[in-house]
């Protein structure tokens, strides 16, 4: 398994005679971390690495996403020194970007009286879907001396209007290594569980809304299985062998039974598009929070029962239809991590090595910065021994083929 310390002190001295050279690493044992994700024991790993770099406990702050929260994972985290900033309860799918906002305003509160500190120098926010930024540019952002560097793990995230502010920020979430590598485990863990909630026993139609790094993936894998897929993407060039794409959403639900949502995005905004269906549509969430079918929680929300990761029925004319976990990705059941341990370590690694890059930069300095890719090409090397898998696994497109040319002679 791979060992994550070890991974930071090979970047240290691999990346740094072959590639741009990270900063003044003690830098980082001036820094708050402040970080919005999910925890798993996996996060515990992360952490530990964090701690072995220098970064004091004190200055670790943890808000977890309450929807994925193994409870374990974070009692060992408390028991870590690490500041942890629960969420509070929420009764419905729809009131958890509210409460989360409410942590994570909380968090940054905390982060910034750190900075005052004698010896805090900076702010990394880690964060995953853009909210942490978007939070700390509302509390902070007209301070000129308090400039963070926003690490961002999610397309999601990215692409968050809001908070377009003037930070510096490393891009985890268009790296190679977690598009075409990280993508192929988080299908793996939604097919493990669908198939132990038997959603797949009866051979239902399946639709996948959204054909990107996820999406694509889940599709080919269910062509794959025998099973009949239809698919829509915005983007009428995203197309998957085997599986018949569609031109409206409206055309995908009259024709499927099972729908996986994959865009990160409320793309079911019309409702009138389950009109005249005669029969019912389970919906299940593949991205980030419960955002894949917000339209129809907003609907249902009068009759919700007030738990908040319930299945969630709803009563369109003469058809009743089903959302999953209440809307939240199905893989987040906050009982256990879907994903095996040490192939999600990958995804734990490349927070890692932008946390490294991060002491190369200047807060000033707003651009969007890719994660370094020799360091990726180092993490991918150790990471697919320890699994014993190759590229050939992967889905790999022809045009990152000049990628994995660092990625072959990383020994060299």
């Amino acid at each position: 398994m791979i060992d994550l310390n070890e991974i930071a002190q090979e970047l240290l001295s691999g990346v740094d005679r072959r590639s741009q050279r990270f900063g003044e690493i003690d830098l980082l044992k001036k820094t708050v971390v402040l970080v919005h994700a999910h925890c798993f024991h996996s996060t515990i790993a992360l952490f530990e690495a964090f701690q072995n770099l220098g970064i004091h406990a004190r200055n670790l702050i943890f808000v977890p996403k309450a929807y994925s929260t193994v409870a374990e994972a974070q009692n060992l985290l408390a028991e870590r020194g690490i500041n942890i900033v629960e969420q509070d309860i929420f009764k419905t799918p729809l009131e958890y970007d509210r409460k989360a906002s409410e942590s994570l305003e909380i968090g940054c509160e905390l982060a910034h009286e750190k900075l005052q500190a004698n010896g805090v120098k900076r702010v990394l926010l880690c964060d995953d879907g853009g909210l942490l930024s978007e939070r700390w540019h509302k509390l902070f952002g007209t301070e000129p001396n308090l400039k963070p560097i926003s690490i961002q793990q999610t397309t999601a995230g990215m692409r968050r209007k809001k908070h377009l502010s003037p930070m510096a920020k490393i891009d985890v979430s268009c790296s190679p290594a977690k598009q075409f590598f990280e993508s192929t485990i988080i299908s793996s863990s939604i097919q493990r569980k669908i198939k132990s909630l038997g959603l797949t026993d009866h051979k239902p139609r399946i639709g996948v809304i959204g054909i990107g790094a996820i999406g694509s993936r889940l599709a080919k894998a269910l062509v794959h299985q025998g099973f009949r897929v239809t698919t829509y993407d915005r983007n009428s060039m995203r197309v998957v062998d085997g599986a018949t794409a569609t031109k409206h959403p409206c055309e995908l639900l009259a024709r499927t039974s099972l729908v996986f949502g994959c865009t990160g995005q409320n793309w079911m905004k019309e409702l009138s598009w389950l009109r005249g269906l005669k029969h019912s549509v389970t919906f299940v969430s593949c991205s980030s929070r419960a955002v894949e079918f917000q339209s129809l929680l907003e609907r249902s929300n009068r009759k919700h029962r007030g738990v908040p990761f319930e299945d969630i029925k709803y009563r369109f004319e003469n058809t009743s239809h089903l959302i999953l976990n209440g809307g939240f990705p199905i893989n987040f059941d906050r009982t256990r991590e879907w994903e095996p341990f040490r192939e999600i370590l990958l995804t734990r690694a490349l927070v890692l090595l932008a946390v490294l890059q991060s002491s190369a930069m200047e807060t000033s300095d707003i651009r969007i910065h890719p994660l370094d890719m020799r360091g990726q090409a180092l993490i991918l090397h150790r990471w697919l021994r320890d699994v014993e898998l190759s590229m050939a696994h992967f889905d790999l497109p022809d045009n990152v083929t000049h990628y994995f040319e660092a990625f072959d002679n990383i020994d060299g």
